[in-house]
């Protein structure tokens, strides 16, 4: 419970803090936030404001502390590591729309096989670093349903993936999860370029 309620703490505060900041603009910032592309580099404080960014990276670390609650998920070490590292991602890069896709695409493979949620709910978690792929390919142009399809197959291979990456480096990647991400992401890229739909480089940082 106690690391439940730092969570909570954490992420009230990073959401007053954006209220405080963002004042009457923070509707349009989140707006901003939203529908701009979100691969590196692009900081929220700097195409949003401070305000917006903060406040997005609040949302999403409450919103995934009450997943860990619904689900009844006794908190450690990786509760506080993953909620952390959404939180502090979400200031460039996820934000409240692109990283259920991914999500939910993680639910539906335990759901397809008959896994208990709670066996990949980290993979879920620590597999939204690939949640910037969710904006480019489903908001790119307007709603794409083909460009969600896409995002959803990308978190459906995550679990099964990830279990092989553990077998190939043996356990001596700590980051296991963002190993196969990276491996995953790679080979989206290629295929991205390969038909010419590659993201536009960008570098957009607060200073």
């Amino acid at each position: 419970m106690l690391i439940l309620r730092f969570l909570y703490f954490t992420s009230m505060i990073f959401m007053l803090f954006g209220l405080i900041t963002g004042n009457f603009d923070l509707l349009q910032q989140m707006r901003i936030i939203l529908i701009s592309p979100d691969y590196l580099i692009t900081d929220y404080m700097a195409i949003a404001g401070v305000g917006g960014a903060f406040f997005n990276s609040g949302v999403l670390m409450l919103l995934f502390t009450l997943i860990l609650k619904l689900l009844s998920i006794n908190p450690s070490g990786v509760s506080i590591a993953s909620v952390m590292t959404i939180g502090g991602f979400a200031l460039f890069g996820k934000n409240v729309f692109n990283v259920w896709p991914i999500v939910l695409g993680v639910f539906l493979y335990t759901w397809l096989v008959g896994e208990n949620i709670r066996t990949y709910l980290y993979v879920a978690f620590f597999g939204t670093a690939l949640a910037p792929i969710s904006t480019h390919l489903i908001l790119s142009n307007g709603f794409n349903l083909t460009g969600l399809f896409f995002v959803l197959l990308i978190g459906f291979l995550l679990p099964p993936l990830a279990s092989f990456s553990l077998t190939l480096h043996r356990g001596y990647n700590l980051y296991n999860v963002g190993f196969t991400a990276g491996f995953l992401g790679m080979f989206l890229g290629a295929i991205l370029k390969a038909y010419d739909l590659q993201p536009e480089p960008r570098y957009f940082w607060y200073e």
